[in-house]
């Protein structure tokens, strides 16, 4: 029963440890509810019409954010540093 439990655990201690990073704004605290909400309308969206609609769902939100990507950069001076 106790491995059950270990993903809410886990994902309250990311959520204090990046809320505490953001120094507690409102802000933090919003965007944290909206994506709760967010991820519990598609849940309640399979309950009420089935998987079908879940998987379809999942593609249009994955191919609206794979459309809202910013271009590619060519600038071969544009690097991202992983380790500091």
């Amino acid at each position: 029963m106790m491995v059950l439990c270990m993903p809410v655990f886990f994902a309250g201690i990311v959520f204090v440890s990046s809320f505490a990073r953001a120094h507690f704004q409102g802000r933090a605290l919003g965007s944290n509810l909206f994506g709760s909400l967010a991820g519990d309308l598609p849940e309640s969206v399979s309950l009420w019409f089935g998987l079908k609609l879940l998987i379809v769902l999942a593609a249009i939100i994955y191919a609206g954010s794979a459309l809202s990507l910013p271009p590619r950069t060519t600038d071969p001076s544009f690097t991202i540093t992983l380790i500091r």
